[in-house]
């Protein structure tokens, strides 16, 4: 895990990579993540996860309904 220091001193970013296997597969797989926090008075008041969507769908046999999903116009 990496943690970077921001200009605002309650606030870090953190990165990581998580191993995992498509049960139904068997598919091993690593992914990277990013994590925004603000923590104040020791605990965590906020924060926000990022990963890759796309990579973890098609890591999952699921990429053609993530894309029809945000291509269909229904949704909108």
């Amino acid at each position: 895990m990496l943690v970077h220091q921001t200009a605002d001193p309650e606030v870090a970013i953190a990165e990581w990579d998580y191993d995992g296997v498509v049960t139904g597969t068997g598919r091993n797989f690593r992914v990277s993540n990013i994590q925004v926090s603000r923590v104040r008075g020791g605990k965590i008041v906020a924060s926000r996860d990022y990963h890759n969507h796309a990579f973890m769908a098609a890591v999952m046999g699921r990429l053609p309904a993530l894309i029809a999903a945000l291509t269909n116009s229904d949704s909108a």
